[in-house]
C-alpha cells in the first residue's frame, strides 16, 4: 500500500520547506495473519532558512519478517542545509540566543540501523551499526572557542558497532496501543577501524502503552544516553526535535548525559456509527536535562508540553502534526509515525 505526500511545511531545524515523499507499507508474507506491515517511508526536502537554501533527504524503515521474529529498523538522514550550534552543555545552550551568532551550515549523511532476532518469547537481541558524516561548511560565531568543535570540524567521519537487548511486548511497533518496549543499546567507535573519534555510547530507553478503551491510549516514555570517551559535538547525546522534547531546536542541549520522561494522551476520534475515524488529537508533556555526569542533570531541566493532530494514512499508520513548545518558544513538527 502506497500513499503519496507532498507540500509545504515548517520545522525550526529546517525552516520554510517543502517536501515530497510517501509512505508504503506490506507484509513481507501475506499468509502469516499475525506479522506486522513492515513499512519504508522518504521524503526529499528542500528548504530556505536564515537565507539560505537548503536540500535533504530523509528515509526510515521498519522491516519484519517471520511472524516478527526478525526486525530491521533504520533511518537515513542526507543533505546540505543550514544548522545551528550552541555548544556543549547546559549553559552554553542559554548563552547565545538563535540567529547570526549560533548559525552555520553543514554536509551530512547519516544512517542507524538495528537488526534483532527473538530469543524467547518477547525478547529480542541483534546488531546494531551507526555511521556520522557531518562537514561544516561555514562556522558559527558561538564555537569560535569551542574546543570540541575546532577539534571535530575536520574530522567528520565516526562509526560505530554494538549491540541491542530488548524486550518488546507492544502490538503494533510503529503506532502501540499496548505493550511496553525496554531497549538497551551499546555502541563502540575504534579509530583502529576507521573512525576518526574513539568513544562509546549507551542508550537506555523505556515505553508504555495503555489504552483505557479502544482509540484512547496514555504513552510514556522514559529515555538516558550517556556517551564515553572523545565524543565528537555532532553525535553527543541531545535533546529536542521531531522525537524528543518537542518544542526545543534538535541540539540546542547536548551534552555526555541527558535524560527524559514525555507522558503523551492520544485519542481518536470516533464516527457516527461508532467505528474509530481516522481523525484524532495528542497532548503530552515531558521534563529534560542534561550534564556532564550523571550528578550533573540535577538543576538543568527543561520542560516540553503541546499539543497535536493526527490523520491515519494507513491502517495503524499516521502522518503527525505536532505543535511543541518549551523553554525558548515554540515549534511546529509534521512527520510519519508517532514520536515514540
Amino acid at each position: 500500500m502506497f500513499s503519496f505526500l507532498g507540500g509545504p511545511a515548517f520545522t525550526p531545524e529546517q525552516g520554510v520547506l517543502v517536501a515530497v515523499g510517501g509512505l508504503y507499507s506490506f507484509k513481507t508474507d501475506r499468509e502469516q495473519q499475525q506479522l506486522q506491515r513492515s513499512s519504508v517511508s522518504a521524503f526529499i526536502i528542500g528548504n530556505y532558512v536564515d537565507s539560505e537554501v537548503g536540500y535533504g533527504l530523509r528515509a526510515k524503515h521498519d522491516l519484519f519478517w517471520n511472524n516478527d521474529d526478525i526486525q530491521f529498523q533504520g533511518a537515513w538522514n542526507a543533505g546540505t542545509q543550514g544548522k545551528h550550534y550552541w555548544g556543549i552543555g547546559y549553559d552554553a545552550a542559554q548563552q547565545f540566543d538563535f540567529g547570526d551568532v549560533t548559525q552555520y551550515k553543514a554536509n551530512t549523511n547519516n544512517y542507524k540501523g538495528n537488526l534483532i532476532f527473538r530469543i524467547v518469547d518477547n525478547w529480542f537481541a541483534g546488531p546494531a551499526i551507526k555511521l556520522n558524516y557531518f562537514s561544516p561548511t561555514t562556522e558559527p560565531d558561538s564555537a569560535i572557542l569551542d574546543e570540541n568543535f575546532n577539534e571535530f570540524k575536520d574530522k567528520p567521519f565516526t562509526w560505530g558497532l554494538g549491540g541491542s537487548i530488548q524486550y518488546d511486548s507492544r502490538d503494533v511497533a510503529v503506532n502501540p496501543w499496548s505493550g511496553s518496549l525496554f531497549r538497551t543499546e551499546v555502541l563502540l567507535y575504534s579509530e583502529a577501524l576507521g573512525s576518526q573519534a574513539e568513544y562509546q555510547k549507551l542508550d537506555v530507553e523505556y515505553r508504555t502503552f495503555h489504552s483505557f478503551q479502544k482509540g484512547r491510549v496514555l504513552a510514556v516514555l522514559g529515555r538516558f544516553q550517556q556517551a564515553f570517551g572523545d565524543t565528537p559535538y555532532y553525535d553527543m547525546p541531545e535533546l529536542g526535535g521531531a522525537n524528543s522534547m518537542r518544542g526545543y531546536y534538535q541540539g540546542q542541549y547536548r551534552d555526555k548525559v541527558t535524560a527524559e520522561v514525555t507522558a503523551e494522551y492520544r485519542h481518536t476520534f470516533r464516527r457516527s456509527s461508532g467505528a474509530l475515524s481516522n481523525h484524532g488529537i495528542t497532548a503530552w508533556t515531558g521534563v529534560g536535562s542534561v550534564g556532564e555526569s550523571v550528578e550533573d542533570l540535577s538543576g538543568h531541566a527543561i520542560l516540553s508540553y503541546g499539543i497535536g493532530y493526527r490523520y491515519e494514512l494507513q491502517p495503524r499508520m499516521n502522518i503527525r502534526l505536532d505543535l511543541g513548545m518549551g523553554k525558548h518558544g515554540s515549534a511546529f513538527y509534521f512527520n510519519f509515525t508517532e514520536a515514540f
